[in-house]
């Protein structure tokens, strides 16, 4: 599978895992932090596809990198909270890096072009 494929597969099993995680969040944070990660993940997993049928990829893919840093703060933001626990935080950022690596991949050989 090239980096294209690798991103979305990871972004979309992560919106799977999350997803039901912020609905056990408490109500107060559900409807702020709970659908800002989840609107976060979805523009990810929107601009990613945005990026195979693009001609100008290294703007979205650059877009993406900084959605992913602020998804990694949001997530810090969650566990600080007490909205995970350590845990799931960890699972969270670790996938969120993996993502990180293969869009890095994809400037990469977007950059060779």
């Amino acid at each position: 599978m090239s980096e294209q494929e690798d991103a979305l597969t990871k972004v979309y099993d992560l919106m799977l895992w999350f997803f039901p995680q912020a609905g056990k969040f408490p109500r107060d944070y559900r409807f702020i932090l709970g659908d800002r990660v989840q609107n976060h993940l979805l523009d990810v997993h929107e601009w990613l596809i945005k990026a195979r049928y693009v001609k100008n990829k290294l703007d979205i893919l650059r877009s993406v990198n900084i959605r992913i840093e602020q998804l990694r703060h949001l997530a810090r933001l969650c566990k600080d909270l007490k909205l995970v626990n350590v845990k799931k935080y960890e699972y969270f950022v670790k996938e969120l890096n993996i993502i990180g690596g293969y869009i890095g991949g994809w400037v990469k050989s977007v950059e060779r072009r």
